[in-house]
C-alpha cells in the first residue's frame, strides 16, 4: 500500500483534534474501532473540541488522490462482492478496515470528508487526551457585502496547523498533479487544512509499482464511511 500510494507521518506529541455534540468519552474498540480526528476543529465544527495528543509517530495511510482536484481514493468497497458478504454494519466495516490496516503496519488513514475538508482516522488504541470547552477564534471565508470581495479565511490563534515535523512518503506518480494542485490553490490563501498540508510537510517522492488494494481477493480501492456514525 505505501508502494502504490503513500504514507503520512506524525511525529510524537502532535497534536490532532476530535470535535463531537457532546463531552468527549473513550469508547472501546469493540465499539468504536475508529478515533475520527481533524487537524482544524473549523473543518468538523461542534460544541466540544477534544485534544489528541500522539504518544508515539503513527503511520497513517495517504488515502487522497489529485486528478488535479483531490478526492478519496477509497471508494469501491460497498459494491464488492466481499464487503456485501462480510460487512454487515458500519461497526464491522470500521473493524474490518482497522485491522487490515494494522496488518499493513498504519496507525489510521488521512482521507477526505465532504466539501474536502480532511479527517484522520485512528485505530483506537487508547491514545493520550485531554478535553477542552471550544475556543472558537477562526472565522470562515466568505464574501463582503456586495459579493465582490473574497473574504479569507482567518485560522485563529488557538489551534495552530504545525505540520513542519510531519512526513509525507508518496509514489512519484503523485508529483506533478500534488504541484499542480498547490499552484492552483495559492489564490484562496490555505482555506482548507490539505493546503496547508502539502505546503509545509517534507514530501519524500519513491518509485513503486502501481498495484490496486487486494485485501482477501478483495481486489478493489476502499470508501470511508462517514464519520457522523461514530461521533
Amino acid at each position: 500500500m505505501i508502494e502504490t500510494y503513500g504514507e503520512l507521518i506524525l511525529p510524537k506529541g502532535f497534536i490532532l483534534y476530535h470535535t463531537s455534540d457532546e463531552l468527549f468519552e473513550m469508547k472501546p474498540k469493540e465499539s468504536h474501532p475508529i478515533l475520527f480526528c481533524v487537524f482544524h476543529p473549523s473543518e468538523w465544527e461542534l460544541n466540544y473540541v477534544t485534544k489528541i495528543i500522539l504518544k508515539k509517530d503513527i503511520s497513517l495511510f495517504f488515502a487522497i488522490d489529485f486528478n488535479p482536484n483531490p478526492f478519496c481514493i477509497m471508494k469501491k468497497i460497498t459494491k464488492t462482492d466481499f464487503f456485501i458478504k462480510n460487512v454487515k454494519s458500519a461497526k464491522n466495516y470500521l473493524l474490518l478496515l482497522s485491522s487490515k490496516l494494522n496488518e499493513n503496519n498504519f496507525d489510521g488513514w488521512i482521507g477526505l470528508q465532504k466539501i474536502n475538508n480532511i479527517e484522520v482516522g485512528l485505530i483506537n488504541d487508547n491514545y493520550d487526551f485531554k478535553t477542552e470547552p471550544l475556543k472558537k477564534d477562526w472565522k470562515r471565508e466568505g464574501m463582503n457585502y456586495n459579493k465582490t470581495i473574497v473574504i479569507q479565511k482567518n485560522w485563529g490563534l488557538n489551534y495552530p496547523l504545525l505540520f513542519n515535523n510531519t512526513n509525507l512518503k508518496i509514489n512519484e506518480r503523485y508529483k506533478d498533479m500534488i504541484e499542480l494542485y498547490i499552484e492552483n490553490e495559492n489564490k484562496y490563501k490555505f482555506n482548507k487544512c490539505l493546503q496547508v498540508l502539502l505546503r509545509d510537510t517534507i514530501i519524500d517522492y519513491h518509485e513503486g509499482i502501481i498495484n490496486d488494494i487486494n485485501w482477501n481477493n478483495m481486489k478493489c480501492k476502499i470508501s470511508i464511511i462517514d464519520r457522523y456514525m461514530f461521533k
